[in-house]
């Protein structure tokens, strides 16, 4: 049991230490080169200088400029589920978006196993519910 604790310790230190770095993602379903840009409640792709309209544009755009992609991939586990697993498993519905909102701005575990999902208190709910969106509403769950 003292061995499993040790484990956990360790885990929960790359975890958090994981988070915080930068990883690079490769991914068929998901462009890298966008950078979002927010001013005055306008969402713009910074590599176009172009006003980003749709619900999925900006929640994809939103998840890059977050912490997402350093422990979760589009179509592999990484450090957390990928994001297809997570379409599998939560149904879009205004039920599953608010649940996973919760999740992603409060943490949590057991879920997914034994590592805990990191808080991320800083990120505001509205965009939390797009990028959340755009999690349950794209190829990641074919």
């Amino acid at each position: 049991m003292k061995h499993l604790t040790i484990l956990n310790f360790f885990a929960f230190v790359f975890l958090l230490t994981s988070c915080k770095s930068d990883h690079t993602q490769s991914s068929t379903v998901l462009e890298t080169s966008k950078v979002l840009s927010i001013k005055d409640s306008v969402v713009v792709d910074a590599n176009s200088n172009t006003e980003v309209s749709g619900s999925i544009e900006k929640g994809e755009l939103f998840m890059k400029n977050s912490d997402c992609y350093s422990c979760h991939l589009a179509d592999a586990k990484l450090i957390g589920p990928s994001f297809s697993e997570i379409a599998l498993k939560y149904p879009k519905n205004n039920e599953n978006i608010d649940l996973l909102v919760g999740k992603i701005i409060n943490g949590g575990s057991g879920s997914w196993g034994e590592i805990p999902m990191q808080a991320h208190a800083q990120l505001k709910k509205d965009e939390v519910a797009v990028m959340v969106d755009f999690i349950l509403s794209t190829s990641f769950n074919k």
